[in-house]
């Protein structure tokens, strides 16, 4: 018989998913008889205190927000230099699958579903609480069509200092908004831009065409700049090669 794992107090009961950022597993609190979500810092992230601050981040972000269509933030703690947050477990699927298993979505449920969002993240805002990540994979519809509004990972305090710098680029591409695009700072119109194209993505069950443009024309100017550079770029692959 396998040993059972913990994290804190918590118990493991399999993975659900994992990212660049976290490995979410579904637990058990034994204490309170409840299924919980558990998000953990991967250990190669936690040598990075830049990646341990967006985390707890995440934490304390989420833990402020009180809300019915928002997934709520049970417990934080680190143990044996494992970093954790436990969360409200969410039964159901993201937006972006159920989009893909039915196809376009019938209009009065898309516009329910719709409907809740916003009241999620006008609440957020009034919390002075800026997303950055609004998309189909972030959006989780319960089995009663209830939606929780998930991963305040790159979230931002309004009144805070960001821990990102100047110049990176936050978001999802096919999502974020033209502010999100050039790095600057995004407030809580970013969010509403990202939800508008949620919506049409909903509607249409396609990306914007100006989506599709954007991302040839950020390709158009990568490979410009690698054409630009190339000389450079010989050169420094000519020295890594001398070093083998």
């Amino acid at each position: 018989m396998s040993k059972e794992l913990y994290i804190g107090r918590y118990k493991v009961i399999k993975e659900l998913g994992r990212g660049g950022m976290g490995i979410v597993y579904k637990g058990e609190d034994p204490i309170l008889d409840r299924l919980v979500a558990i998000k953990v810092l991967p250990p190669k992230k936690t040598a990075s205190k830049k990646a341990v601050q967006r985390f707890l981040r995440e934490a304390r972000v989420s833990a402020r927000l009180d809300h019915p269509h928002i997934v709520k933030v049970y417990d934080i703690g680190e143990e044996d230099s494992l970093f954790h947050i436990v969360m409200e477990y969410v039964h159901g699927e993201s937006l972006r699958d159920i989009v893909e298993a039915e196809g376009v979505i019938n209009i009065r449920y898309m516009a329910e579903l719709f409907a809740q969002l916003c009241n999620a993240m006008a609440y957020a805002h009034e919390q002075k609480i800026t997303h950055r990540d609004i998309k189909p994979e972030n959006i989780k519809v319960t089995d009663e069509n209830k939606v929780k509004v998930m991963d305040f990972g790159i979230a931002v305090l309004d009144d805070s200092h960001s821990i990102t710098e100047t110049g990176s680029v936050m978001g999802t591409i096919a999502y974020f908004s033209p502010e999100q695009a050039k790095g600057a700072e995004a407030d809580y119109r970013a969010d509403i831009y990202s939800m508008g194209l949620v919506l049409y993505w909903l509607l249409n069950e396609r990306r914007p065409l100006m989506l599709i443009l954007f991302r040839r024309c950020l390709t158009s100017i990568f490979m410009s700049f690698l054409f630009s550079r190339q000389k450079e770029i010989l050169r420094f692959l000519r020295f890594l090669k001398s070093l083998s």
